[in-house]
């Protein structure tokens, strides 16, 4: 199935388009998992660093630019305030060896967050908890899945993803890593 907005492949049982963030038609959105935002705390991303965050309404995933003040952005397509003060998923892609230039689909918990393009640094805003990354890119889906924990005693979570290829098929690798360990962090 392909996206109506901009055509691009969906993932089977996606509710969002991991490109443009659009709606899939007939997907079912379970508002139940959509945290509220924070209206008031402390804003953990220093003034004029960017972070993406994935829209708790429409699901799309878009890059702020901390103004270091508000700890609540609002969404360009919905207009939802989205909150920014709780743990970060911090993600690095490294070069890939086959000079591969598509983008790094990213997915939180089954659900897109965007793309993380050849040797770029991308801090996406994660609620605390446990959670499940997969990285993707076209039909290509095999991925060591990394399970991360945030709370408010370690809300950092920072690792590097790499394509490894094979004889038959790509496969994704995801290594966690220390903050210091990922460029332009």
């Amino acid at each position: 199935m392909f996206c109506r907005n901009c055509g691009a492949k969906l993932v089977d049982g996606a509710v969002f388009c991991g490109e443009c963030g659009e709606k899939v038609p007939g997907a079912a959105i379970n508002n139940n998992e959509a945290a509220a935002p924070a209206e008031t705390g402390d804003v953990k991303v220093e003034s004029g660093k960017t972070v993406r965050i994935v829209c708790v309404s429409c699901g799309k995933a878009t890059d702020f630019t901390s103004n270091g003040q508000s700890p609540v952005c609002t969404c360009p397509k919905c207009n939802t305030d989205n909150s920014i003060n709780e743990g970060y998923l911090l993600i690095y892609r490294k070069g890939s060896p086959l000079g591969i230039a598509v983008g790094f689909g990213i997915y939180i918990d089954g659900k897109p967050s965007g793309l993380v393009a050849n040797q770029q640094t991308v801090r996406i805003a994660v609620p605390y908890g446990t959670h499940i990354l997969h990285v993707a890119s076209g039909m290509n889906r095999k991925c060591n899945d990394t399970q991360f924990v945030l709370s408010e005693a370690d809300d950092t979570f920072a690792c590097k993803v790499s394509m490894r290829p094979g004889a038959l098929t790509n496969s994704f690798v995801i290594e966690p890593c220390d903050e210091a360990d990922i460029p332009n962090a």
